[in-house]
């Protein structure tokens, strides 16, 4: 995803997707991973959330502050479930692929799914300069070759090629 795109699709949802959306932008985390969480899970003072991934395999995944606010006044007071649908039911991976493609039809003019976000993330932290261990350790990536896939050259990658290699030239 593009960060205009980030953008309108932050101004143009419901508060619940809109923390949906930060979450996933924030953690990287699949929506299954999403959808098993509760608020147990959750660390605040420590911005960090424990995940079960692939394999059961445990980590522990920071968030922003950003999110960490809209998350904090999403839950409010209750117990149970991380990310709810409106009868109070727990999000289901199927309910958060429905809602993003719809948002990414209505807002994007093209569809759109939860995955890209781990895309962003992965992408934008590598552009940042975190190795790709960090980044494979955040993802919950079992191999680095997983992780490699987002290692792509982007402009920002490009332009700190171009710095690099016009000191040796």
């Amino acid at each position: 995803l593009l960060l205009e795109e980030i953008r309108l699709l932050r101004h143009h949802t419901s508060k619940d997707m809109k923390v949906v959306i930060e979450f996933l932008l924030s953690t990287g985390v699949r929506v299954s991973e999403l959808c098993n969480l509760s608020i147990r899970d959750v660390d605040f003072e420590k911005r960090e959330v424990k995940v079960i991934g692939k394999g059961d395999k445990q980590r522990v995944v920071p968030f922003s502050r950003a999110c960490a606010d809209l998350l904090s006044a999403y839950i409010l007071d209750r117990n149970g479930a991380l990310f709810i649908r409106k009868k109070g039911r727990r999000m289901t991976p199927n309910s958060v692929y429905f809602q993003i493609r719809k948002l990414g039809e209505e807002v994007l003019g093209r569809r759109i799914h939860p995955h890209l976000f781990r895309h962003t993330f992965a992408t934008v932290l590598i552009d940042e300069g975190l190795s790709i261990i960090e980044v494979q350790t955040l993802l919950g990536h079992a191999s680095v070759a997983t992780t490699s896939i987002y290692t792509h050259p982007t402009e920002r990658i490009k332009e700190r090629y171009d710095a690099a290699i016009d000191k040796i030239m």
